[in-house]
């Protein structure tokens, strides 16, 4: 907004800041968050081999794949939003010092909308993106491949392995 840029003394713009300089930080921002969105997903392929029991009884109890996909997408969401819940505390924690930092106060706009768009939306929508690759493992692939207890290198798929090619590659880029 014309705020941040222009430097007319509202929250922390006392001098202006060029909005290349601005979608820098964005850009970074999105580039940590996808990253720490494959490293989630990656996480949790690995763990698909562990609870192998748990869905072999689930489908012996009548549970098809949707239903083992929709407990895998709802436990990625639920996960991503108690981790947005304690970013939002630690940002309430550790505002009073950041302020003491920069000697400035930092206005909040609790009344925004798209602030609680943002707030809210952002930990879903990673949640979501974080658990489709599991979710979508188990529900493509046969019985058979997803519960075999083979861990080799081999029988990582393609997607996985570009996956942790990117992330690799994202870390080391920033």
């Amino acid at each position: 907004s014309d705020a941040h840029l222009k430097g007319d003394g509202v929250g922390l713009a006392v001098d202006s800041v060029s909005s290349s300089y601005l979608l820098g930080l964005l850009i970074v921002g999105l580039l940590i968050l996808a990253i720490s969105a494959i490293n989630f997903s990656i996480m949790t392929s690995a763990k698909l081999i562990r609870r192998a029991p748990e869905f072999e009884i689930r489908r012996i109890l009548g549970a098809g794949p949707l239903d083992i996909c929709i407990q895998l997408m709802v436990e990625a969401i639920c996960l991503s939003m108690c981790a947005g819940l304690l970013a939002i505390i630690a940002i309430i924690f550790i505002n009073p010092y950041f302020e003491n930092l920069v000697g400035q106060v930092i206005l909040m706009p609790v009344q925004d909308p798209i602030l609680w768009l943002i707030i809210l939306g952002l930990p879903l929508a990673t949640g979501f993106i974080a658990g489709l690759p599991s979710a979508l493992r188990i529900y493509l692939q046969p019985r058979v491949g997803i519960y075999s207890h083979q861990t080799t290198a081999t029988k990582r798929g393609k997607l996985q392995i570009f996956l942790i090619s990117l992330q690799i590659a994202a870390s080391i880029g920033l």
